[in-house]
């Protein structure tokens, strides 16, 4: 697949999916690195009540993001016209992008307020959940239901 030759809204798609992911990243290590040395002052009880909350919030955030990015795909099989499946195709993308970098983002902040390792380790399986959900041409033909050269300019 040459990259230069694919169709521009998905160009610009899997350009976003790599903004988005490198600034989880960033956003990880600042937090960890202002973070690293410092003790919670939080109290165990109100400490647990704050990972339950931003556990359940990062999980169903996940849920959403996929079963919103499945529904969406579904109603591609109506369309017929190339350049709308793309279009739709690409809502579809962003909004579980979203919805997912939420899910990382809640994770990250679980751990500044708490300074709890585990909301760390929920955020990097997180982004390496988001990194895994990169637009390929091999997904993006299967969802899409088109050839290669289909989504090629």
């Amino acid at each position: 697949m040459n990259f230069k030759k694919l169709n521009s809204n998905l160009k610009t798609l899997i350009i976003m999916h790599t903004a988005m992911l490198i600034a989880q990243i960033l956003l990880a290590a600042i937090v960890y690195y202002i973070n690293h040395n410092n003790t919670s002052d939080l109290d165990n009880d109100f400490s647990r009540k704050i990972q339950m909350i931003i556990t359940g919030i990062a999980v169903f955030s996940v849920v959403a993001a996929l079963f919103l990015f499945k529904k969406n795909i579904e109603k591609l099989k109506n369309i017929q016209a190339l350049n709308e499946k793309i279009l739709k195709y690409r809502q579809a993308s962003i909004i579980k992008f979203a919805l997912l970098e939420f899910a990382t983002f809640v994770a990250i902040i679980g751990y500044f307020v708490t300074l709890g390792t585990s909301f760390l380790v929920l955020a990097a399986v997180l982004i390496a959940f988001f990194a895994l959900q990169k637009p390929t041409v091999l997904a993006m033909t299967n969802y899409l239901e088109v050839r290669e050269n289909d989504l090629m300019e």
